[in-house]
């Protein structure tokens, strides 16, 4: 399937649709189920398909209506038979999907997004509602070893001979970023980062984690995080203006919705590789809350 068109919405519009499929992640985050809750008096969760994506392998977690999975965090294979047995039960032409990417990995949320636009699925249209709930700051801690630097499963192209750019979206915690740039050694870095914030205690240390970073490059671009129409304006005229002469990678330490937007411009562009940085299953455990009633939603139509 193919992307026909994708907009940004408000909460207000998810209240008025029935969901043939919900998809959420739980993990230890207080805001894992926020937004699930906020809708409950219009989600009618006895009549979709409803699925909670779990890290712990050994979760005996039980909410009514939800089915609970724990696929391996990297192993995509184990949610593409997840995502192909529910999917295989809704019997419509068109379906509305609801995926809740706040505590999602990297990985689960692109897997779902590649598996709607790869499958041959039987339906002649798909849309489906991406929704973020933003947290309040927290102190990072101390940053852990870096032990994956690599493309996201799932999207793989042939290398080419060009020269590398690298597009380096800022996360808060120190470290992360420098550790992609001196492992892929890019002929071209530009470093992007959220400001404004929602809550700009993020820009503040964004700015002090990254303080050498920032006054290294010459090419620093800034974003607004609520704004996903002007994150893929920002994302695409850099991707434009650098494919011709070089291989474009994404590297998204930063914000959940920068990432999104990022993904689905990899869908539209085959020449963008999007890859991540992680510790591994020895992350850093914050438990962040919801800032409430606040979310960042992009409705999404395949077709």
């Amino acid at each position: 399937m193919e992307i026909d068109y994708a907009h940004q919405i408000d909460f207000e519009d998810l209240t008025s649709i029935n969901f043939d499929i919900v998809i959420i992640a739980k993990n230890h985050e207080a805001r894992w189920d926020y937004l699930v809750n906020s809708l409950s008096k219009s989600l009618k969760l006895g009549n979709s398909r409803n699925i909670i994506l779990s890290y712990d392998q050994n979760d005996n977690f039980k909410k009514k209506h939800f089915e609970v999975y724990s696929p391996h965090s990297d192993n995509i294979k184990d949610l593409i038979k997840i995502l192909e047995n529910e999917f295989s039960k809704v019997n419509k032409k068109e379906i509305k999907v609801l995926v809740d990417y706040s505590c999602m990995t990297k990985t689960w949320y692109y897997t779902i997004m590649l598996f709607i636009k790869q499958r041959n699925l039987n339906f002649e249209e798909i849309s489906v509602f991406f929704s973020y709930t933003p947290s309040q700051f927290s102190k990072p801690k101390k940053p852990k070893h870096n032990l994956k630097i690599e493309p996201l499963p799932g999207k793989y192209r042939i290398p080419n001979d060009k020269p590398k750019a690298l597009i380096v979206c800022l996360g808060y915690e120190e470290k992360k970023a420098e550790g992609i740039i001196d492992y892929l050694d890019p002929k071209e870095t530009i470093i992007i980062y959220s400001k404004p914030a929602i809550d700009e205690n993020f820009v503040e240390q964004i700015e002090s984690s990254n303080k050498s970073l920032i006054s290294k490059f010459k090419s620093v671009n800034t974003f607004d995080m609520s704004n996903l129409k002007s994150i893929e304006e920002i994302l695409q005229s850099l991707f434009l203006t650098l494919n011709k002469d070089f291989s474009v990678i994404i590297a998204p330490l930063g914000p959940k919705p920068f990432t999104f937007v990022a993904m689905l411009l990899s869908l539209k562009y085959e020449n963008i590789d999007i890859w991540r940085v992680s510790s591994g299953s020895n992350i850093n455990i914050y438990k962040r809350k919801p800032i409430e009633n606040t979310f960042i939603i992009s409705k999404v139509v395949f077709n």
